[in-house]
């Protein structure tokens, strides 16, 4: 497994070293507990949580059974609203395009909202190589 790095140090020394900061340790517990407060007060709040949990699993398996039909209608949709739509083969694919538009209208600046699916693919990475702020 590659080991991740980050200012010259790896994941692993800085878990170790945030593991042993008492403060760090302190402030994780509290937001923890915080967490766990907020989240038994909106489940309190359902009438019934374990029926509404049961139903969005079967929505999720209904969705991920149907994948390709799904995709294809948001596609329809967002086509039809004005959107553009690139199929990436993977994340490399993905950034290359995302390049290759900036590069097409001459951009120096790329805004985008944070996304999990960006993270995944490196995106801000490959902008910050090709010399884009």
């Amino acid at each position: 497994m590659p080991e991740f790095t980050l200012a010259g140090t790896s994941l692993r020394e800085r878990t170790a070293d945030a593991s042993g900061d008492e403060r760090l340790r302190r402030s994780l517990a509290k937001a923890v507990g915080r967490f766990a407060d907020g989240r038994r007060t909106a489940l309190g709040a359902l009438v019934d949580a374990d029926g509404l949990r049961a139903a969005a699993r079967r929505v999720r398996h209904d969705v991920l059974a149907d994948l390709p039909a799904v995709l294809e209608r948001f596609v329809a949709h967002a086509t039809a609203a004005g959107a553009h739509v690139h199929w990436s083969a993977d994340a490399a694919d993905a950034n290359a395009y995302v390049l290759e538009v900036a590069r097409r209208i001459d951009a120096r600046t790329v805004v985008k909202g944070k996304s999990m699916a960006t993270e995944e693919t490196g995106l801000n990475h490959a902008l910050e190589a090709a010399g884009l702020h």
